[in-house]
């Protein structure tokens, strides 16, 4: 899972309760948690998908998309909600490398606590060993 991460099942893990206090610099600099977010043709979905993210009362977080050199309006998007936000940084890949691949590239936890893939349904968080 690489930089010494370990999982840790998500029911088990309360953020809200061991949030430090939420200011800007907090959440720019060093986020609590990375959202790794995978796309490759995602406009029919993609816009929803991150309003949900970012309505979320949890706001200590950096979002990392890859686009997965998609042929729609996905770069738009994403580049639409990346000028808007400081915590998304979007990759547009020049070719597709496939669904592990680009899953492979998001998965970027840096100095976040804990990381975590909202595109999958049965999710755990992965966090500092």
């Amino acid at each position: 899972m690489g930089k010494g991460f370990k999982m840790t099942q998500q029911a088990g893990l309360n953020l809200e309760a061991e949030q430090p206090p939420i200011t800007a610099t907090v959440a720019q600099n060093s986020p609590r948690l990375v959202l790794g977010l995978p796309v490759y043709n995602g406009e029919d979905y993609l816009r929803v998908a991150l309003d949900s993210i970012l309505a979320q009362t949890y706001t200590d977080f950096h979002l990392v998309i890859g686009d997965n050199a998609s042929t729609d309006a996905t770069s738009a998007i994403c580049q639409e909600y990346a000028a808007r936000d400081q915590r998304i940084s979007y990759h547009r890949h020049q070719k597709n490398l496939g669904c592990g691949g680009n899953h492979n590239f998001v998965f970027q936890p840096n100095d976040a606590t804990y990381f975590i893939n909202p595109a999958i349904k049965e999710n755990a968080f992965y966090s500092a060993a």
